[in-house]
């Protein structure tokens, strides 16, 4: 992507005002998806093996880096910045009754990031992520979200497609770690 891509990325549309957003918000970011994959691929091998305290730990990771990526998330539509902080939000408090309503609530806060990052990158897994994620929240649902497990013959298809989400998610991180660090409107150019 060129200068004059990013710049273009980089300025609000008319008539949209943005709160300064500094280069550090993009690094915690970057680094919270990062992480919320991880959780993820934690979450999925604790649901495929039956490692309880595998998936609540990868489940309390996921909801750390999410509710992260989620409050410094960099979109120019406020709507959308607080409807996938407000996903992040509703997970936690459905995370200790309800894990599986909290891990299909998170993936729908990942997938509009990970449309985002598609629709102004042209990352091609952001496009693939919501549907494979939306089925990861379907047969996580049907296998019980790890703690009610009604249908234990679904854990390991689940715990794959918890790890195939994550893939998906490693060549869109790599193209975002090679752009420059954003920032919108700060005085002086984003650090490399």
């Amino acid at each position: 992507m060129n200068h004059d891509q990013l710049v273009q990325h980089l300025t609000p549309p008319e008539g949209v005002e943005m709160p300064p957003y500094p280069a550090e918000r993009d690094r915690v970011y970057r680094w919270a998806l990062v992480g919320a994959a991880a959780g993820l691929a934690g979450f999925g091998v604790g649901l495929m093996f039956g490692a309880s305290p595998v998936a609540w730990v990868s489940l309390a990771w996921l909801l750390a880096s999410t509710l992260t990526a989620s409050y410094v998330f960099l979109v120019w539509v406020a709507q959308w910045r607080t409807g996938v902080l407000g996903l992040s939000v509703a997970a936690l408090a459905a995370a200790s009754w309800m894990p599986g309503v909290a891990v299909a609530l998170l993936l729908a806060a990942l997938s509009i990031m990970a449309a985002k990052e598609a629709h102004c990158f042209h990352y091609a897994t952001g496009r693939y992520l919501p549907w494979v994620s939306l089925v990861t929240a379907v047969a996580t649902l049907l296998a019980g979200g790890f703690l009610h497990l009604r249908v234990p013959a679904l854990t390991v298809p689940a715990g794959l497609l918890f790890l195939g989400v994550a893939g998906l998610w490693v060549p869109l991180l790599r193209g975002r770690f090679k752009l420059p660090l954003f920032a919108v409107g700060t005085v002086g150019r984003p650090p490399k």
